[in-house]
Order: structure tokens, then C-alpha cells, then sequence
């Protein structure tokens, strides 16, 4: 595997890591880090080269999107999806929502658009691997 793979895979598991934990427990970066094995430095410098953003501005622009997506297409409460997406409180929950769409949360559950804007979906780094290829060692 080259050195290129290693890091798309790194990618790879860091994003999948936040996906399947977001709803889990608070992450940080060094929750990812601890997760990893790499240091701190290295993360953020290989995350925001593949990703264009650094960790911290990915986990909360996938923890605001995924609450737009809960405030539209369930009927929980403000305090649930907060508390289902690991905010501190209601407040934070909404004072971060509002700051990355422009909407308090009811403002955007209430309103006839559904805008993307500031939002985002969860990212797949483009990962070639390559093909396995046999090879015979000398006895």
C-alpha cells in the first residue's frame, strides 16, 4: 500500500468514526485522536489537506446538518435533538444552529424552504486501492 492509500484510509475511518458516533457521544478532536493513535498536529494537518476544513468545522457542520434533517422530518423537541446530538443544553444547541444556517431552530423547522445552505452531507474521500497482485518469494 503506498503512502497516498494509507492516508485516504486514514480519511476514511476518521469520517466513518464520526458518522457512526455522532449520536453517541460528544466528539472532539481527542476523541478521534485517542481513536487513531496519531497525534493531535498530524489529524488536523491530514484532515483539513483531504477535506478542505479543519476536523473541529467538519463534526460541527455534520452535527447542525444532521439536526435540520431531525428538525424537519421528525416532531422531537429542541431539547431532544440536542440532547440526541451530544450538545451541552438546549441554548448551545440552538445559539450553533443558528450561527452556521441563519435560522433559530423552530425558524427553520417552521419555514416552507428547506435550504442546504451551510449544511452538509457526510463527505466520501475519492479512495483508489489498488488491485491485489500475487507474488512468489525464492525458498
Amino acid at each position: 500500500m503506498t503512502h497516498s492509500t494509507i492516508k485516504q484510509l486514514t480519511i476514511k475511518a476518521i469520517l466513518e468514526y464520526i458518522e457512526d458516533n455522532i449520536e453517541v457521544k460528544s466528539i472532539d478532536i481527542e476523541s478521534i485522536v485517542c481513536f487513531s493513535g496519531y497525534s493531535r498536529r498530524y489529524l488536523q494537518s491530514l484532515f483539513k489537506s483531504h477535506m478542505g476544513v479543519p476536523i473541529g468545522r467538519y463534526i460541527q457542520l455534520r452535527r447542525v446538518s444532521r439536526a435540520a434533517v431531525l428538525l424537519r422530518l421528525t416532531s422531537l423537541s429542541l431539547a431532544s435533538i440536542a440532547g440526541k446530538l451530544c450538545y451541552d443544553s438546549q441554548q448551545t444547541f440552538t445559539r450553533e444552529f443558528k450561527k452556521n444556517t441563519g435560522f433559530t431552530p423552530l425558524q427553520y423547522r417552521n419555514s416552507n424552504l428547506w435550504t442546504f445552505k451551510n449544511l452538509t452531507g457526510p463527505k466520501e474521500p475519492s479512495i483508489v486501492i489498488p488491485k491485489p497482485k500475487l507474488c512468489y518469494l525464492d525458498e
